[in-house]
């Protein structure tokens, strides 16, 4: 008999707030993360702004020699991963922690470390180069720290699947606890993407908004006037747990991950499929697995590329899935706050299903100036709005056709 799993702690790591009650409190007040780049001088660029985490003092969480040794990337995954244990009263080392395990996404990996090596390597030779450039820079990095940071000898998987990523990682997390391969998996996604090359290189191809004057009102989900996306960091994970292993132990029920499905169209590399076929078969097979119908769905918590094709796209899969208009959730997208975090946006969207469902409330969304007429589905404006909210879809979808969802119910 499959195992019930549930969400008994989130952290994250925003451009718009550190922890959960921050990242929410700024939802709620309509506070967004977009901002002119700190990081490197952007203004060669033809973007300049980006979704950027200032308000996390990496030394809460590394000795100063410590940071020389892992990338950014690293350090968002450990600090959004221990707020998340901090949050669910869970102590590894009380724990049976050959049960605990982890499953972090992430898509373009240690990618600032990179930079920085190469440009020491070139500049005064390869002897120059550091010893750590291997773990830094290799997608399972984040993964070896946290396994080392916090004991944990359980399974140990990592995502590099682009925008579904972090979903992914919490997808298969709860896969392993249902079949009763682990008690507790930390899942979700990190990300710091904020580099010249990278930013120069999208925004050069035109795939992000050049809104540099305005950077709060850049992204633009399912708005006519969206320009493109806005490239964002962070990290969002969530403690999963087998429910019976929760309740003895007294955790906090966020919610109930019951269902799962991860897609692919085969259709085009950057093109999005046009009839959404991918999503579509995401969605319905995770309201499948979770038993569930269309109709008891409240809210769908969009990833919302703010690329108007792949909006659109994404629109028309929700309204092919959700057809009674009567009965239709409402859609926001947090990427509207925060940009697009890439690897890390499936864990940072969990984040907000579990506090949407704790509190009751369906999150805002940002800059529906000029709603996209072409959407035809129940878009939530800049005020949250009050629940009931007991079951939510989360998609995610990426260039390459890749496509999943998770689908979160209220605990009982």
């Amino acid at each position: 008999m499959s195992k019930r799993v549930v969400v008994t702690g989130i952290g994250v790591v925003a451009p718009n707030g550190v922890g959960k009650e921050a990242f929410w409190q700024a939802l709620t007040h309509g506070l967004s993360g977009v901002r002119t780049i700190r990081r490197f001088d952007s203004s060669r660029l033809a973007t300049a702004i980006a979704g950027e985490v200032i308000d996390l003092n990496p030394l809460d969480y590394f000795e100063t020699h410590e940071l020389k040794k892992v990338d950014r990337s690293n350090v968002l995954a450990v600090a959004a991963s221990a707020l998340a244990l901090a949050d669910s009263g869970l102590d590894p080392a009380r724990e049976n922690n050959e049960r605990i395990g982890s499953s972090i996404g992430n898509a373009v990996c240690g990618i600032e470390y990179a930079q920085k090596e190469s440009d020491v390597i070139y500049g005064k030779g390869p002897r120059w180069g550091s010893p750590y450039l291997a773990i830094a820079f290799f997608p399972c990095g984040s993964n070896g720290l946290l396994s080392i940071r916090f004991n944990m000898k359980g399974p140990v998987l990592t995502f590099c699947n682009g925008n579904t990523s972090g979903t992914d990682a919490i997808g298969m997390a709860y896969r392993l606890i249902r079949s009763g391969k682990a008690d507790v998996m930390l899942a979700g996604g990190t990300e710091a993407p904020l580099i010249p090359l990278f930013v120069g290189s999208l925004a050069r191809d035109g795939w992000l908004s050049r809104r540099n004057g305005a950077p709060e009102k850049a992204s633009r989900p399912f708005d006519r006037q969206a320009d493109g996306m806005v490239l964002g960091e962070g990290s969002g994970i969530v403690i999963l747990e087998e429910y019976e292993h929760a309740k003895a132990r007294g955790a906090r029920l966020y919610a109930e991950l019951a269902g799962y499905s991860s897609v692919n169209t085969a259709l085009d590399i950057f093109s999005p499929e046009p009839n959404g076929l991918g999503i579509v078969r995401s969605m319905k097979e995770a309201l499948r697995e979770a038993q569930l119908l269309p109709t008891q769905v409240d809210w769908v918590n969009s990833q919302g590329f703010s690329i108007p094709e792949f909006d659109r796209m994404e629109t028309r899969c929700i309204q092919s899935v959700f057809a009674d208009p009567a009965q239709a959730p409402r859609v926001s997208a947090v990427s509207s706050w925060i940009g697009n975090s890439i690897g890390a946006m499936g864990g940072m969207q969990a984040v907000l299903s579990a506090l949407a469902m704790d509190r009751q409330l369906i999150p805002p969304q940002d800059n529906l100036d000029d709603p996209d007429p072409a959407s035809g589905v129940r878009l939530v404006g800049r005020r949250a709005e009050a629940g009931p909210v007991n079951v939510v879809v989360q998609n995610s979808y990426c260039f390459m056709g890749k496509n999943s969802s998770l689908l979160f119910r209220r605990a009982s």
